[in-house]
């Protein structure tokens, strides 16, 4: 089983839509799915239940790092549906290694069951992605390209608690990340409805510099915006160019 977290520093960018899509598109393809949702607002469980497509768990996401879950339902698509009780986790600093070992036990015994996992995380630094990250194969950030979200670039990568360099030196090494994965666009500046410029077509054209490939997502140009200094080419995630402001050349998949 391969496991894929959705994770990003900055909520409302998009990780639980794009974790029920890849859901959705793996069962689709035939594959054997688990679903976890670790965050405590519930907008991973709320869509796949409402499909009707999954089978959900008799116990909650709170309860596999609390505790040894019992068995997932023989289903080839689980959901591990949120719960409020995951907000206390973070109060309890003393259990939070019991926390992730059991998280990691949990999906060591589903492992043979399904195929991939998709785990949805909370915004918030805490226990919750610790648990998530120290167990995962892969990583995959949803951003919007705005100057906010480009700030928080940096903290996935480097915060002192959770980010991607800590997890990986210290708790798993196999950890990869996958990229960054634009999901919402604020252009850098608006024109109003009407007025713009005739040299600027309105649908910018499918060409060798804006284009959707099979599996990879490039956008070029991209809204400028300031990157952090500490976020480097050698992140595999951006590109630097010269001029006032960075601009974020493309992301892939």
């Amino acid at each position: 089983m391969k496991t894929l977290v959705l994770c990003n520093q900055k909520g409302g960018v998009g990780k639980s839509v794009v974790a029920t899509l890849l859901a959705h598109h793996f069962a689709q393809r035939g594959r054997r799915v688990l679903a976890i949702d670790l965050d405590h607002q519930g907008n991973l469980s709320k869509p796949l239940r409402m499909s009707g497509r999954t089978t959900a768990s008799a116990f909650t996401a709170a309860a596999v790092l609390t505790s040894h879950a019992p068995a997932l339902p023989d289903k080839p698509f689980v959901l591990v549906p949120s719960d409020r009780a995951l907000l206390s986790l973070e109060r309890q600093p003393d259990l939070h290694t019991p926390f992730a070992r059991n998280f990691r036990a949990f999906l060591a015994r589903a492992d043979a069951a399904f195929d991939v996992c998709v785990i949805d995380t909370n915004p918030n630094p805490d226990i919750r992605v610790i648990a998530a990250l120290a167990s995962a194969d892969f990583v995959l950030s949803p951003i919007q390209l705005n100057q906010g979200a480009m700030d928080g670039v940096s903290g996935l990568l480097n915060h002192e608690r959770v980010g991607l360099r800590k997890i990986r030196a210290v708790l798993n090494s196999k950890l990869s990340l996958i990229g960054l994965l634009p999901t919402m666009v604020e252009p850098a500046d608006t024109v109003p409805e009407g007025e713009l410029p005739a040299d600027r077509p309105a649908v910018p054209p499918v060409d060798d510099q804006h284009w959707v490939g099979a599996g990879r997502l490039r956008v070029d140009p991209a809204p400028l915006v300031h990157i952090p200094a500490n976020v480097t080419a050698d992140s595999g995630i951006v590109t630097r160019h010269s001029g006032e402001r960075d601009r974020v050349r493309c992301c892939a998949l």
